[in-house]
């Protein structure tokens, strides 16, 4: 279940009561027609979700989708808008609960995962050459 999609307005703040759910964000890779997603974070229990709406971001900056069973507490955006914040939001972006990199750090996320990916697939075809000639023995 999506709690928040990239680039649609933020439509309620989402607290974790329980459970689980992955952050997205999509980034556009280099000579490449195609955008690609990359995990950015876990919000858990007691997290919240569109919190940035107390910076004025009405867009979500990133996807956020359920990975477990989750319990959420909602609020919607319109009805706090006339609340004074001023006292009660975090002082800084890092006491929020998703951590937004920058477009760098995110294409640093993304070739990781990918030279992961590459290197287990490599060990994958490695072994299962040495079982084949083992097996022909």
């Amino acid at each position: 279940t999506k709690l928040l999609q990239e680039t649609e307005p933020v439509l309620m703040i989402s607290i974790i009561k329980s459970g689980v759910c992955k952050v997205f964000k999509n980034i556009s890779i280099p000579d490449s027609t195609q955008d690609a997603r990359v995990c950015i974070g876990e919000v858990t229990e007691g997290g919240c979700v569109g919190e940035l709406v107390f910076e004025g971001c009405e867009i979500a900056p990133y996807t956020v989708i359920t990975s477990t069973s989750v319990v959420v507490g909602q609020i919607l955006t319109k009805d706090i808008h006339g609340i004074d914040f001023q006292h009660s939001r975090p002082k800084s972006r890092k006491n929020y609960s998703v951590f937004l990199p920058d477009n760098e750090q995110l294409r640093d996320i993304y070739a990781d995962k990918l030279i992961k990916r590459q290197w287990s697939s490599l060990k994958r075809s490695i072994i299962g050459g040495v079982y084949r000639e083992i097996g022909k023995k």
